[in-house]
């Protein structure tokens, strides 16, 4: 991996850190950070990370961070991105997942956002629209009725007032059938929660919100970690891997 790679990897997780962050610190929850560990020492929400490593520093460091944090979550489990993929977690209980890859964007300089023409697009600002976002990335996800029983459990009510944070949703006929987030830091723009309800894929509200999120940062380049599903999508808006990472979940009782 050469310097520049290494560097936006590094940008990639410190932008992935501060958005967990800004998430979990508006639902009144602890996170700290080390220069090579972020962690989150209480349970998140369902689409939360316990800890993201920072930079490919010294592996023995690390592992004593790692046995901190699962010591002090015990009995709850919680999954760990190795952004570097030089960690084995295993002897902690880990289990592994299959390596997920870092995809990257070059800047975009246009602000216009082609989309569908029956597609409206639109920032969350209100507290209203926060929750309808919600809700449609629970369905865009198919996550079960369980996940949540209440609103604001995922993107807590707070978490509108981050000046980084960017939210959209895309409407038909006044329905959101499309949402994506973006966080604008460290140099980038991550590009996170792209969903799409399943009665309206394939029809390129996907893309069009991606692109709304990528366009956050004008002359920025934009990062995010694509789901197989949606890889050659991305691949098609310019996206290209530059590296991969290796998720670890530790089970809970």
């Amino acid at each position: 991996m050469n310097d520049e790679t290494n560097d936006l990897i590094q940008a990639g997780a410190l932008n992935w850190a501060n958005w967990h962050e800004s998430q979990l610190v508006a639902h009144g929850l602890r996170c700290t950070r080390s220069e090579t560990l972020w962690r989150c020492w209480e349970p998140g929400g369902i689409i939360y990370l316990g800890a993201i490593t920072l930079k490919p520093g010294d592996p023995y460091a690390l592992y004593v961070e790692t046995e901190r944090l699962v010591e002090a979550r015990k009995p709850g489990g919680f999954v760990m991105a190795d952004c570097w993929m030089n960690l084995d977690l295993s002897k902690y209980g880990f289990e592994t997942t299959d390596a997920e890859p870092w995809h990257i964007s070059p800047p975009v300089e246009s602000p216009n956002v082609s989309s569908p023409p029956e597609l409206r697009i639109e920032q969350v600002s209100t507290l209203s629209a926060l929750r309808e976002f919600e809700e449609a990335s629970l369905k865009g996800f198919e996550m079960p009725d369980s996940a949540t029983s209440a609103p604001f459990q995922i993107h807590a009510e707070a978490s509108i007032e981050d000046l980084k944070l960017r939210c959209y949703m895309g409407r038909v006929d006044g329905d959101v059938v499309s949402v994506s987030m973006a966080y604008v830091s460290d140099g980038i723009v991550g590009v996170y929660g792209v969903a799409t309800l399943p009665e309206y894929r394939r029809q390129g509200y996907a893309q069009a919100l991606t692109r709304a999120a990528v366009q956050s940062g004008l002359g920025l380049p934009a990062l995010l970690q694509p789901t197989p599903m949606a890889e050659s999508m991305y691949e098609r808006m310019g996206f290209y891997e530059i590296g991969r990472l290796q998720m670890w979940r530790l089970p809970g009782s």
